[in-house]
């Protein structure tokens, strides 16, 4: 990553690599299947990372690009940045998104659930909760307060429930359950 900073060559032959590997990807998951939406992530588009130069040049350029040939397909498309989107640099990445027109954005960890709806303004559908790292670390009634909190700051807005990021096999499924048996109930 520290090279891709510095360099940009070293930036274009890596970004260039992935996207060759998820063009082939989508197009066989296109081709095979027909999924409901598709979750675009941007791993390595934290403009807390690679710096706002390269996120306007670059990252902008090629998430265009990847969301215009899903919504060539008719497949409404969601983005996933890497990063927190709601201070400091995160939140100049945050309308260049917003302007490629992905239908959703799916927000991580760390991110102000309140600031991320302020800022959004239900123009973009979105998707995030809990910080799997609460999941991970809480306690049941940590999860529920959070749960309930998040829940009432989106109440009305154009909003789906997950956790924050990726789930894994380490994390305690009883946790997992409490927090969809809230959102169910709600």
């Amino acid at each position: 990553l520290m090279d891709m900073n510095c360099d940009r060559y070293a930036f274009d032959e890596i970004v260039g690599f992935a996207k060759g590997i998820v063009n082939l990807v989508s197009d066989r998951i296109i081709d095979e299947s027909n999924p409901d939406f598709i979750v675009v992530t941007s791993t390595f588009d934290d403009i807390n990372l690679i710096g706002e130069d390269m996120f306007r040049d670059r990252s902008i350029l090629d998430l265009t690009n990847i969301y215009y040939k899903y919504r060539g397909s008719n497949i409404p498309t969601i983005i996933h940045p890497r990063g927190v989107l709601t201070d400091g640099a995160g939140k100049k990445a945050l309308k260049p998104l917003q302007y490629v027109g992905f239908e959703g954005l799916y927000y991580g960890g760390g991110n102000d659930h309140r600031t991320m709806a302020e800022m959004c303004q239900n123009q973009i559908l979105l998707m995030g909760g809990l910080d799997i790292e609460s999941i991970r670390n809480g306690t049941d009634d940590s999860i529920v307060k959070e749960t309930n909190d998040v829940l009432d700051i989106m109440t009305g807005k154009d909003f789906i429930y997950s956790c924050s990021d990726s789930v894994d096999r380490s994390l305690d499924t009883h946790r997992m359950e409490l927090m969809m048996s809230i959102v169910k109930g709600r």
